[in-house]
């Protein structure tokens, strides 16, 4: 469950250069539907329910304790050639 920035505190594997930005993820990787259009600053937000499914079982399901990180990854046509690129990461970690 690793998705990083440049930063070492929120990264926890070896950073990839994948597409136009950098990916640092290692398996298991989830992704959280539904696909979220951002505003036109560029911002976007999900809110999460962690009482719903896939939070509350199977191999998405959250414990308290454990640490998750977070990266969104995005279409960007115009920003380079490959024209899709990642968010910085974001580590969260589950209180009871």
């Amino acid at each position: 469950r690793s998705l990083c920035d440049w930063s070492s505190d929120v990264c926890s594997s070896d950073l990839v250069f994948y597409g136009d930005g950098a990916l640092c993820v290692q398996a298991p990787i989830y992704r959280i539907a539904p696909l979220l259009v951002t505003s036109s600053s560029g911002t976007a937000s999900l809110p999460l329910d962690l009482t719903a499914l896939p939070f509350t079982g199977g191999p998405g399901e959250v414990s308290a304790g454990e640490t998750w990180h977070f990266q969104l990854w995005f279409r960007d046509p115009a920003g380079g050639f490959a024209g899709f690129n990642f968010s910085d990461g974001l580590k969260v970690t589950f209180c009871p």
